[in-house]
């Protein structure tokens, strides 16, 4: 099991070039339009540390000096930045992965070995983007993964990404826990979580609802077998038409709830309840004869 310490060297050869801090103006133009344009856009224009001064501030922080902290904190923003923008994707704001970032950043103070020798952005990148990958992975995944779970879904994409780039294909499972040393299973296993997850009302860029309208609505029904529906009645209506005497229609038009006459056609005074009923048996007996025999054909 890996501790907190294990940060120090994982920092020093994780670290990707696409994660170090851009420059103000680009920086500047990420927070626009944002809550954070107003708090850090001052922090951001603030003049990087020297490395004395960073010594100086991180003996004091670690000593317990809150303003050193801060001071610390607020320099080292541009890096918190760079690399939060990397993990911004639907239903993730800028806004809240900086302050995981921050976070990240103090963890770093509170470990970091003045001792060593070196520059504490360099090992402060591996706590920023752990804290902010693992709150991006928490607002994005309907299930919580655990924390080793995450690291060996980052490893897979990493690798997959690698294999993609020298292949020039998609990488197969088998070739993914290959050269991870991992089980074939416990990479399609985790792949699985990778996969995102959107709200019903997330938008697209047209700002029309992507989703929901994928659903069937339990309150209507099925459109193909509306439409199948549609065709037999058509086609037993063409029967009845077509098959049928007048009598039998006009029994067959009653029973359907259709408004018809009092008594069947070329019938001068109304039929009696037995007789409508006798007559509606007999005509509903031969449509469904019809119907049989017109499948049979088919």
């Amino acid at each position: 099991m890996h501790t907190q310490g294990d940060g120090y060297e994982f920092g020093l050869y994780e670290m990707a070039s696409e994660e170090l801090p851009e420059t103000d103006t680009e920086l500047e133009q990420g927070l626009s339009g944002t809550a954070l344009e107003s708090v850090l856009g001052h922090a951001l224009r603030r003049p990087l540390l020297t490395p004395d001064e960073e010594t100086e501030l991180l003996e004091r922080a670690k000593a317990g000096d809150e303003d050193a902290l801060a001071h610390l904190v607020e320099s080292n923003l541009r890096l918190v930045m760079s690399i939060a923008r990397h993990y911004v994707r639907p239903g993730v704001p800028l806004e809240d992965l900086v302050q995981e970032g921050a976070i990240g950043l103090i963890k770093a103070i509170e470990h970091f070995d003045l001792s060593r020798g070196l520059r504490f952005s360099t090992y402060a990148v591996h706590w920023v983007r752990q804290c902010v990958g693992r709150a991006a992975d928490a607002q994005t995944n309907l299930v919580r993964l655990p924390n080793h779970a995450i690291e060996s879904l980052r490893k897979i994409e990493r690798t997959r990404n690698e294999l993609r780039a020298r292949e020039g294909r998609e990488p197969t499972e088998e070739e993914i826990a290959s050269t991870l040393g991992m089980s074939v299973s416990k990479v399609k296993r985790l792949a699985c979580y990778a996969r995102g997850h959107y709200s019903l009302d997330y938008q697209n860029h047209d700002g029309q609802p992507m989703y929901e309208n994928l659903l069937t609505s339990p309150e209507e029904a099925d459109p193909e077998t509306v439409a199948i529906e549609r065709v037999w009645l058509s086609q037993i209506f063409d029967i009845i038409d077509k098959e049928l005497t007048p009598r039998e229609r006009w029994a067959i038009y009653r029973m359907l709830g259709f408004e018809v006459s009092k008594a069947p056609p070329d019938t001068r005074k109304p039929l009696s309840r037995t007789q409508v009923t006798q007559l509606e048996r007999r005509a509903l007996a031969k449509l469904r004869a019809l119907i049989q025999e017109r499948l049979s054909d088919k």
